[in-house]
């Protein structure tokens, strides 16, 4: 026989000092009584109602009358226990003036029985996520106060399926997949016999296991059921770019590692779609300014970034029902263009060469004469990342001012002409 003594204080408009017990029996069966529950004193749970199943009062008091709610002033009872039925009320009336309100369940009557599992995959939000549909018999939990306030109880639901998601240990670029399939488990509640979970991304089947407080809490087995496979339609993509760097430590805002996505021009990226597996179709679309610039429909692209602005590439994974957007920002930043007044070819690793600092610079377009005192051009380059190094042919140049001529042009349009001294200290 399984017995349970709970202790409370009433609290029913009028405090009455002291302590109330009761205690529930049901021989052969379990039995949980609960004391949280809105609007009633007790909610008391029986496995399944016979005729050994007892609610006893084992408080202090003299007389005792009990009622049910649908009949509060019929007396049934004036003893301190009641053998009683599944889903009722009781009052129970201690030396006429404190009331204690009980509701009965027999979990046996609510037991559910699932025949089918529906998917409303048509629906035009199945690309975010998928409605279960339970068909069978499916009893409500509810209790009712003395007043009759009905109050429904969820049902929940456990669904394990298998989808893909991002792994969170891998490091993300062009060469890896990023995806992993696995399994999940989506925890809700039971909604007018449906439950919604995120669309997965992979065909799979959804075990739902459905189990409620009441059923936990007795050690009765939850309800499994196993739905047919599910066609999944849903699609996600990881858009990775990876960057070619550079090292000329005279270019400011340089591409200095495969994540950089700003500053100084060329940028020259290579864009990878990591679909997950429904995804039929890629399509890029790069944006200048807000201004469509160019397309391509493939998984992967390379585009050189010259010219000064703002670009949106934006990815677009799709199948015949359900489509995805990635998109990264890159910005080309305006050119710019300085020359310093002074070198120290001595050899310490420090201001060893006459270079100018740059950015945004168009390479093929970049012109430096460097020319000593009496007009003789000593050194020329087209190449920003390089400079003069303080010789004239194998011997080093003497110390003292020289003189310098460069044209440039940025990716913004914007046209360098510098022309002035530069002095060589040794």
């Amino acid at each position: 026989m399984k017995k349970y003594n709970i202790l409370i204080i009433l609290l029913l408009g009028v405090v009455f000092s002291g302590k109330s017990q009761i205690s529930v029996e049901n021989s052969g069966g379990g039995v949980v009584p609960y004391t949280d529950y809105t609007g009633i004193d007790y909610l008391v749970v029986f496995d399944q109602i016979t005729t050994n199943s007892k609610i006893e009062y084992t408080g202090e008091g003299t007389t005792f009358e009990w009622y049910k709610f649908s009949n509060p002033t019929t007396s049934i009872s004036n003893q301190q226990e009641i053998w009683p039925d599944g889903d009722t009320g009781y009052l129970l009336v201690i030396d006429g003036t404190q009331t204690i309100t009980i509701w009965v369940m027999d979990y046996s009557m609510t037991t559910a029985k699932i025949d089918d599992i529906t998917f409303n995959s048509n629906d035009e939000n199945a690309c975010e996520y998928v409605i279960l549909n339970f068909l069978g018999n499916i009893p409500p939990l509810s209790y009712q106060t003395s007043s009759g306030v009905i109050h429904f109880i969820d049902r929940d639901l456990d669904i394990s399926y298998t989808t893909q998601n991002l792994s969170s240990t891998a490091t993300f670029s062009c060469e890896t997949n990023p995806w992993i399939t696995n399994d999940t488990i989506a925890k809700t509640i039971l909604n007018s016999n449906s439950a919604q979970v995120p669309a997965p991304l992979v065909n799979t089947v959804f075990n739902v296991s459905m189990h409620d407080r009441f059923g936990d809490d007795l050690f009765i087995a939850p309800v499994v059921v196993q739905s047919i496979t599910y066609q999944a339609v849903a699609v996600k993509n990881k858009l990775i770019t990876e960057t070619v760097t550079r090292d000329a430590e005279n270019e400011d805002q340089r591409p200095d590692n495969v994540n950089f996505l700003e500053g100084s021009a060329p940028l020259d990226i290579h864009f990878c779609a990591h679909p997950t597996d429904g995804v039929k179709y890629n399509q890029w679309t790069v944006y200048k300014d807000n201004q469509f610039y160019l397309t391509r429909s493939s998984e992967d692209f390379r585009w050189t970034f010259n010219d000064f602005g703002h670009y949106k590439i934006v990815l677009v994974s799709s199948n015949q029902q359900c489509s995805y957007t990635d998109s990264v920002i890159v910005q080309i930043n305006e050119s710019a263009l300085q020359v310093p007044n002074v070198f120290t070819p001595n050899g310490d690793g420090i201001n060893d060469e006459f270079r100018v600092a740059y950015r945004s610079l168009r390479l093929d377009n970049f012109q430096m004469a460097v020319y000593n005192r009496w007009g003789n051009k000593i050194y020329t380059s087209t190449d920003p990342e390089k400079g003069w190094n303080g010789k004239i042919g194998q011997r080093d140049a003497v110390a003292g001012p020289y003189f310098y001529y460069i044209k440039a042009e940025g990716t913004d349009g914007k046209k360098y002409t510098k022309k002035g001294d530069i002095n060589l200290i040794r």
